[in-house]
């Protein structure tokens, strides 16, 4: 049906694609025509929906993420299961959540100011510790920083670190509002790449690199608090290298607290639906139909035609695991029918 939608559009308007009319074209199919809720092909121009998925925002800005080269948003838990941004979970909801995306992505755009850190230099690279949620972005007498991220140059995957303030064009933000997250993904930053959540800190908190690239020594993340000698009050974040404040070019104490461990997160609310059921692509040039059907990596238990759960839900909702799924240690989500032998905090979900 992509097919004949594409022929009948260029026969309408007397092109060759319907990439020359528009930079994003969007096709609503019927429902039973297409498998999943929503697919799209990497730095092209088409997305495609299954029936009102047409009309739900975070599916709209989960396809066109992947148009802008965005890949997949995981955490510990699973794949899609970063809900601090629109990579992960597609919501059944046309009027939000309202929820941008998570740091990875954030730096991928090259739409916010951005530092970097290199903490195996003498200085750790220069870092003022001040760092601006998205929806703060430019109110502090100027672009504030609003993404750190900290260069692995040994060839593995880069930290990204942001402040996920739950205010403005973030308010709806699903997971760790307020919280300071750190995001790994390979691809330097700019190029397609799954990124995975690996900590969510609270003031107070920290996040521990351990051997950091196999020199022995450890990068940690602390989440200060926040600075209210600035406004609107950023999050004062302290990153050091072997005991060296970053930018400091001296050796400084720090916030001693717990490392090596995500903090617990906010509680999630919502409904989310699994995302993309199709094999991952290729990358298609612009003016041309790729031959992989789809942008993405089946997830585990991807949905049928419909969301798993009815939406869109208007009152919160703690949303369950599938069959398989990681119990979830915390306690944040439930498994929907208990969990394996080894009890309610661990193993995998009936």
């Amino acid at each position: 049906m992509r097919n004949a939608i594409t022929a009948a559009i260029n026969a309408e308007f007397g092109v060759s694609n319907p990439s020359a009319l528009a930079n994003h074209v969007m096709y609503c199919l019927p429902t039973g025509t297409m498998s999943g809720i929503a697919y799209a092909y990497i730095n092209s121009w088409n997305s495609v929906y299954s029936n009102e998925w047409c009309n739900y925002v975070s599916g709209q800005m989960h396809e066109i993420g992947h148009k802008l080269n965005f890949a997949h948003s995981n955490e510990a838990l699973g794949p899609y299961k970063d809900q601090t941004g629109m990579m992960g979970y597609s919501y059944g909801s046309d009027d939000g959540p309202l929820m941008c995306f998570n740091a990875a992505k954030s730096y991928q755009t090259g739409w916010y100011p951005t530092k970097t850190v290199t903490p195996v230099t003498s200085s750790c690279g220069d870092f003022d510790g001040k760092l601006f949620g998205v929806s703060d972005y430019g109110k502090a007498g100027g672009p504030g920083t609003t993404i750190i991220k900290i260069n692995v140059s040994n060839g593995g995957p880069d930290f990204f670190i942001n402040y996920n303030k739950q205010s403005g064009v973030n308010s709806g933000t699903k997971e760790a509002g307020n919280q300071v997250t750190i995001v790994s993904a390979a691809g330097e930053g700019t190029g397609y790449a799954e990124s995975e959540l690996v900590a969510k800190l609270i003031a107070g908190a920290s996040y521990t690199i351990s051997n950091f690239e196999g020199t022995g020594k450890d990068v940690t993340v602390t989440f200060e608090g926040l600075d209210t000698t600035v406004s609107p009050n950023p999050a004062r974040v302290v990153i050091s290298y072997d005991g060296m404040v970053c930018g400091s070019s001296t050796s400084s104490p720090i916030t001693q607290s717990p490392t090596k461990s995500p903090i617990t997160s906010a509680p999630v609310t919502g409904s989310p639906t699994k995302h993309p059921i199709t094999p991952s692509p290729s990358k298609a040039p612009v003016n041309s139909a790729p031959v992989t059907p789809s942008p993405s990596k089946k997830p585990t238990d991807s949905p049928t035609r419909a969301p798993v759960t009815p939406p869109p839900t208007r009152a919160p909702v703690t949303p369950c695991w599938d069959k398989g799924a990681t119990c979830d240690p915390n306690g944040v989500h439930n498994c929907c029918n208990g969990c394996q032998s080894n009890g309610k905090w661990a193993g995998t979900c009936k």
